[in-house]
C-alpha cells in the first residue's frame, strides 16, 4: 500500500476518533494506530525501491547511450579504413576517413554528453522525489505521533485520577 495512502487511513483514524469532552483531544484505539504505524514502516521501504528503480532506469539510459556512442564511433573506424583501402587517392581517403572519424567522434561526444545531462537530471529528480516523500511522511508521522501521545497522557492522567480518588475512597 502507497505510504500517502496509509497517512490518509491515519488522518481518517483520528477524525474517527472519539473526542474527549471540554478538551482539544481525543482518544484513539491504540492497536488500530499501532498497526497503521507498521504499515507505514513497510510502505516507506517500498517508496525507497520505487526510487532505486527510477535510479536504475536512468543508469541503463545512459549505459544505451554510451553503447550507441560506440557504435556509431566503431561504424565509422570501420568504414573510414573500408574508404582508405578502396579509394585510388590515399590522401584523399585518408582526410575524408579522418573527417569521418572526428565527425563519429563528436556525435559520439555529444551523445555521452546528452546522456550524462539526462542521467543527471533523472537522478536529481529521483532524489527530489525521494526527499519530498519522506519529508512529507515526516510531517504527518509527527503530527499522528503527537496526537497518539497527547491521548495516551490523557488516558494515563484520566487513570491517576481515578486511582487516587479510589485511594481516598478507601481510607
Amino acid at each position: 500500500m502507497e505510504i500517502l495512502e496509509l497517512i490518509d487511513r491515519a488522518e481518517a483514524l483520528v477524525g474517527a476518533s472519539t473526542k474527549v469532552p471540554l478538551a482539544q483531544k481525543r482518544m484513539i484505539n491504540t492497536e488500530d494506530m499501532l498497526d497503521l504505524i507498521d504499515q507505514m514502516r513497510a510502505a516507506v521501504p517500498q517508496d525507497i525501491k520505487e526510487a532505486a528503480q527510477v535510479l536504475q532506469k536512468r543508469d541503463s539510459v545512459v549505459n544505451q547511450a554510451l553503447m550507441q556512442a560506440k557504435a556509431i564511433l566503431g561504424a565509422a573506424e570501420e568504414e573510414a579504413r573500408i574508404k582508405v583501402r578502396e579509394s585510388s587517392i590515399t590522401k584523399d581517403a585518408e582526410s575524408h576517413g579522418g573527417q569521418i572519424t572526428a565527425e563519429a567522434e563528436r556525435k559520439a561526444a555529444n551523445i555521452v554528453a546528452m546522456a550524462e545531462k539526462q542521467a543527471q537530471s533523472r537522478r536529481q529528480d529521483a532524489d527530489k522525489y525521494a526527499l519530498q516523500v519522506l519529508r512529507d511522511l515526516d510531517a504527518r508521522l509527527g503530527t499522528a505521533l503527537e496526537e497518539v501521545e497527547g491521548g495516551m497522557n490523557l488516558l494515563e492522567k484520566g487513570q491517576r485520577s481515578r486511582e487516587g480518588a479510589r485511594e481516598e475512597a478507601r481510607t
